[in-house]
């Protein structure tokens, strides 16, 4: 009986090893490394960049979710503007967090979810600028006043 008692032990460590293995890096399975963030201008057709890669608004682009970002507005008769979308640590990887304690293995997840940035959270998930009129030189110096 002791041997058998012995082997199911065995069997349970090596399923529930097994789960962890399967869990760990959750974020990384479940939300991936990129997130996807609506940009918007009014009015409409501003150019934008991010990274040095350039887009017209409305857009939706793919984003990493381990870097904060800074997105610079331009349209002609326009002032130029900017928004940012910032990177925090999301809650995901917290759910490796059992796995490490009750195996030792969920580390490994942890590790994984940070290095490839599935641990954090870009935020706001949709960017909007008001773009403001260029003032002509008589309405700045006041002389249509």
């Amino acid at each position: 009986m002791k041997g058998k008692e012995m082997k199911t032990c065995k069997s349970v460590f090596v399923i529930l090893l097994m789960l962890s293995l399967c869990f760990g890096g959750c974020a990384t399975v479940i939300k991936g490394t990129h997130e996807q963030i609506g940009i918007s201008s009014s009015p409409t057709g501003a150019a934008f960049t991010i990274d040095g890669v350039a887009y017209l608004t409305p857009a939706i682009v793919d984003l990493p979710r381990k870097k904060s970002q800074v997105i610079h507005f331009e349209k002609k008769g326009y002032e130029p503007a900017s928004g940012t979308v910032s990177s925090d640590t999301g809650a995901w990887w917290l759910l490796n967090t059992p796995f490490c304690l009750a195996y030792g293995v969920g580390v490994l997840g942890s590790i994984f979810d940070f290095t490839y940035g599935a641990a954090y959270e870009l935020t706001p998930n949709n960017v909007h600028v008001n773009l403001l009129p260029v003032l002509t030189e008589k309405v700045r110096s006041g002389s249509d006043l």
